[in-house]
Formats: structure tokens, sequence, C-alpha cells
């Protein structure tokens, strides 16, 4: 977990669904579905360095797993984006004004103010009027990211999706070929 310290709630694609090498993620959450996603494949790796290190016979980590047709999924809550989010200059006080004015109203939609809370229709006029525009958190960075919204603005129609594992591969096309079915078309938010 050193390498993502603290909790980014938010990923950014270019469509609601995950697409094997068609979707695009401009960002990366870090979760605890990230977390397990990680530390499996990590284990993975690991294992196929010491099956090598001690040459272990009899046990096939890359046959037995891939053999295996269950799909393992996660949880994704993508927020929707036909462009790359932008990095907020927070030294500009118009900027760092939105991002501020962003959060506060933000939080009043969900309702963080008790008894201030927004109302159902105040909180559809919140989205109808707002909504084009959301604020990332990127934790490694220490750095907010502009997000241009695209509809359906949130991809929650499909939140849960194959998650990429080493081992998990499968003939997508009916080619004979394998292939990851939770892999991005471009992947800027960096590694797993």
């Amino acid at each position: 977990c050193t390498n993502n310290p603290g909790y980014d709630a938010f990923e950014v694609w270019d469509r609601p669904y995950l697409e094997s090498g068609i979707t695009r993620r401009w960002t990366r959450s870090t979760t605890c579905s990230s977390f397990t996603q990680g530390s499996m494949t990590r284990m993975y790796e690991l294992g196929r360095v010491q099956k090598r290190e001690d040459g272990m016979a009899g046990v096939d980590l890359d046959e037995n797993m891939s053999g295996n047709k269950e799909i393992i999924m996660r949880s994704y809550i993508p927020l929707i984006s036909k462009s790359i989010p932008t990095m907020v200059d927070m030294t500009d006080p118009v900027q760092a004004r939105d991002v501020r004015e962003f959060y506060i109203e933000l939080r009043k939609a969900v309702g963080d103010y008790g008894e201030d809370g927004l109302t159902t229709s105040q909180f559809i006029r919140l989205l109808a009027n707002k909504l084009e525009t959301f604020y990332v958190y990127i934790t490694t960075e220490d750095a907010y990211y502009r997000v241009e919204l695209d509809a359906p603005y949130f991809g929650i129609a499909s939140l849960y999706q194959p998650v990429s594992l080493p081992w998990q591969r499968l003939d997508l096309d009916g080619d004979g070929e394998m292939e990851d079915p939770a892999a991005f078309a471009e992947d800027i938010g960096g590694d797993d």
C-alpha cells in the first residue's frame, strides 16, 4: 500500500463499461477493490518467481489458474469523460475557488450538513446544473483534476466488471488468442 497511501474513490473512463482493449481509463481509484487486485497480482508474481527459484516441479501456476473459466470481478464507479482530465492550478485563485465551491455543493448534496442537506428536487437540480464538471483528487500526486463529464456521467449501470489479473485470460474473439478480459486501451494513471 506504500505506492497508494490514500483512498481515491473515483476513476475516470471514456465510457460507462469496460470493453477489453477499447475502454480508456484516465485516472485510477485507490479503493478496497484496487488494493485486493494489486495484492492478488503481486502474490501471483511472487509465486512465479519462487517457482523459478526453487525449480518446483508438478505445480504449474499458469496452467492451473488459466484453466479456470470463472472470471473474477470487482466493483468500479467510474466518472465518464471523453477527454483527459486536466490538472487544476491551485495557485490560481479562480481555479481554487471552483474546486472549493464544487466540494461545498457536493457535500450539501450528500446531506453532510444534517438538516441543511438538499431535498431530492434540489439534488436533481444540482446534478442538472453542475454535472458537466467534476473534480477528483489524486492522492499520490497531491493534485486536483478537472473532469469534463459526458453522459451518462457515472457508470452505475454496470458497476461489476472483470478485474485484470495475470492468469485471467480468455479467448474473447474466438480466434484462439488468449486476452485479458479487463484490459484498458490506455492507462494513464500508473500501475495497479
